[in-house]
C-alpha cells in the first residue's frame, strides 16, 4: 500500500518485467498494489507485464497500480507488452471470478483520478475455462482497457492519449454444466461507471472466442468498444479512431461504446463525442443476438450531439446493425446525432437500417449524410427508419445546421464548414 507522493520528475523506468511466465498465485500486479497517494511524472517503457493465472481468485494488474484509490498524474506507459494467460480448471458447481487490467491501473476506484496520462500498449490476452462438474454457474469476466480495466463510480479519467493493439482469445468448456466468459473491452476502459472526458484513443483489436462441446450452455459474451466496452457513467468530449474485429458469441460492439446502459436509475450518458473507423463481426457458429453500431452497439441510456463515420462488415445471424447504433432499448434516447459510412452486410442480418437497427426507444433528429449506404450481399440498398433524416454534407457541417437546428455548442465544437467539425480541445493539440 502506497500513501505518500511519488514524483518521478519525468524520469524513465525501462526494461522492466512485472510478473512471471509461471503462475505465482499472485492476484495483484504492478509497481504499486494499492495507491492511496499521488504518483506523478513517471515514464515506464520497454516493459513486459506477465499475468499468469491458474487459481480461482480475482486479479488486478497494471504497470503502475493494481488498484488506484488516489491520483495518477502525468504518467506515460509505452513501447511494451501486457500478456495475460488464464487457465482455470474449476471444481466448484458455482463459481465466479474476474480479471481487470490496463496500462495505468487495473481498477480506478471510487473518486480516484487518472489525469494527463499517455499509453502505447500491446495486449495479448487468453482465457480457457473448464469445469467438469454439473455446474449451474461458472462465470469468468475479463475487463481490459488501454488505461484501466474498470473505472468505478465517481472515478475520474481525463486528458488521456492512448494507442492500443490488442488480441483476445477465450475458450469456454463445461461439458456437463453451464459456463460464461464475459469480455468487457475498450480501447481506453473496459467497464466505466465514472467520468471520462477529453480522451483521444486509437484502438486496433481482435476479439475471438470459442465454445466447446455443449455450445448452448457454454457462452462467450462480448461488450466491445473502441473507447469503452460497457458504460453506466458519463462520457464527454472524447475522440476514438478504431479498427475492431469480433468473432463468436453474444454481444454488443460499437465504435465508441459497446453497450451504453441504465441500471438502478443510473443512466449511461454520452455527449459531444465522435469516432471513425472499421468494424468487422463474423460469427460463423451458432450465436446469440449481436448488436453492431458505428457509434454504440446497444443504447439503453442517453446519447447527444455526437457523430461517427464508420464502415461495418457484418456476417452473422440474429444481429442488428446501424451506422450509429446497432440497437436501441425502450429506455434509450438519442438526440441530435449524425452518422455516415457504409454497411457491408449479409442477408442473415435480422434488423438493418442506415442510422439504427432494432429500435424501441427515442431517436430525435437522427441525421444521415446522403453519401451513406448499405450494401446487402453486394447490392446497394437503402433502409431507413421513419424519423431518419438524410441530409447533404454541404448542409450538415454549417453553423446554421449544427447550432440552430441540432443545438450543438460552439464553445465545445470548432465548426469547419469545409470538413467535419472537431472538438475545440483537439484543435488546440494541432
Amino acid at each position: 500500500t502506497f500513501t505518500g507522493t511519488f514524483n518521478g520528475f519525468d524520469h524513465k523506468i525501462y526494461n522492466i518485467v512485472i510478473g512471471s511466465r509461471i503462475s505465482l498465485n499472485a492476484n495483484l500486479y504492478g509497481l504499486v498494489c494499492f495507491n492511496y497517494g499521488t504518483i506523478k511524472s513517471l515514464t515506464i517503457s520497454e516493459y513486459i507485464l506477465n499475468i499468469v493465472i491458474n487459481n480461482q481468485y480475482s486479479t488486478r494488474a497494471s504497470l503502475i497500480s493494481s488498484i488506484n484509490y488516489g491520483k495518477i498524474l502525468n504518467c506515460n506507459v509505452s513501447e511494451g507488452l501486457i500478456k495475460s494467460s488464464v487457465n482455470l480448471n474449476i471444481k466448484d458447481k458455482n463459481h465466479y471470478s474476474n480479471i481487470a487490467f490496463g496500462g495505468i491501473s487495473g481498477i480506478n476506484f471510487e473518486k480516484a483520478v487518472i489525469d494527463n496520462c499517455v499509453t502505447n500498449i500491446k495486449i495479448d490476452s487468453s482465457a480457457s475455462i473448464t469445469n467438469e462438474t454439473n455446474s449451474k454457474h461458472t462465470d469468468f469476466a475479463v475487463f481490459i482497457g488501454g488505461i484501466c480495466g474498470q473505472n468505478d463510480a465517481n472515478g475520474i479519467i481525463k486528458n488521456t492519449f492512448n494507442e492500443l493493439d490488442c488480441t483476445i482469445n477465450n475458450v469456454s468448456n463445461c461439458p456437463k454444466g453451464k459456463s460464461n466468459i464475459t469480455v468487457y473491452f475498450g480501447g481506453a476502459i473496459g467497464n466505466n461507471n465514472g467520468d471520462i472526458s477529453y480522451a483521444y484513443t486509437k484502438c486496433n483489436a481482435s476479439i475471438i472466442g470459442a465454445r466447446k462441446q455443449n455450445i448452448y450452455n457454454n457462452q462467450v459474451h462480448n461488450f466491445v468498444g473502441g473507447l469503452v466496452g460497457h458504460n453506466e457513467g458519463k462520457i464527454r468530449e472524447n475522440i476514438c479512431i478504431y479498427d475492431l474485429f469480433v468473432s463468436e458469441g453474444y454481444g454488443m460492439t460499437g465504435g465508441l461504446v459497446g453497450r451504453n446502459f441504465i441500471e438502478n436509475n443510473i443512466v449511461g450518458i454520452i455527449e459531444n463525442c465522435y469516432c471513425k473507423g472499421n468494424i468487422e463481426v463474423d460469427l460463423n457458429t451458432i450465436a446469440l443476438y449481436h448488436n453492431i453500431g458505428g457509434f454504440v452497439g446497444y443504447n439503453a441510456g442517453k446519447i447527444a450531439n455526437s457523430y461517427c463515420d464508420t464502415e461495418l462488415n457484418v456476417d452473422c445471424d440474429y444481429s442488428s446493425c446501424g451506422l450509429f447504433t446497432g440497437g436501441v432499448d425502450q429506455t434509450g434516447i438519442t438526440l441530435n446525432c449524425i452518422a455516415t459510412g457504409i454497411e457491408n452486410i449479409s442477408n442473415k442480418v435480422l434488423y438493418k437500417s442506415l442510422f439504427s437497427g432494432a429500435t424501441a426507444g427515442l431517436i430525435t433528429k437522427g441525421i444521415i449524410l446522403d453519401n451513406a449506404k448499405i450494401i446487402l450481399d453486394n447490392n446497394d440498398i437503402t433502409y431507413t427508419m421513419q424519423n431518419d433524416e438524410i441530409v447533404s454534407k454541404e448542409l450538415i457541417f454549417t453553423k446554421n445546421f449544427l447550432i440552430d437546428y441540432l443545438y450543438w455548442d460552439e464553445n465545445i465544437w470548432n465548426i469547419d464548414e469545409i470538413n467535419y467539425p472537431i472538438l475545440k480541445w483537439e484543435s488546440k493539440l494541432k
